[in-house]
């Protein structure tokens, strides 16, 4: 018989949070560690892109990059097979919504900015437990 699932579906989820602005890391983390996840950080896309796959969530404040670099990374990330819960943050919700792999993958979110932290929490936690075997 399998073992039942948690009550809370954040509570241990390896999250990477990706971002060019510092504080907006440490403010993510901090309150993804109150919450009980296993946040991750990175600032690099291409370390995002590897990280990525060790992680059932990805947070990607995309804003904060090029936006042809931004789009190519939502890409690789949807092309990944690592996370099943992947939330893009930005003013241009329509631009990452509708980008080509994005617009066809249900694990992506796109939340527009300014996202509070209990609408990337919900975020989270709706996509975790319909991940759900």
């Amino acid at each position: 018989m399998a073992a039942p699932f948690q009550d809370n579906p954040i509570d241990g989820a390896k999250v990477l949070i990706v971002s060019s602005d510092y504080e907006t890391l440490d403010g993510t983390c901090d309150y993804l560690k109150r919450v009980g996840a296993a946040p991750r950080i990175a600032t690099n896309l291409s370390d995002a892109i590897g990280e990525a796959s060790g992680v059932q969530a990805v947070i990607f404040f995309a804003d904060g990059y090029a936006k042809e670099s931004a789009l190519e990374t939502l890409g690789a990330f949807c092309k990944g097979r690592g996370a099943t819960v992947i939330v893009v943050v930005s003013e241009q919700v329509e631009l990452f919504s509708m980008s080509g792999a994005s617009a066809l993958d249900a694990r992506v979110t796109v939340l527009r900015r300014p996202t509070w932290g209990w609408m990337l929490l919900d975020a989270l936690r709706t996509r975790l437990e319909t991940a759900r075997p």
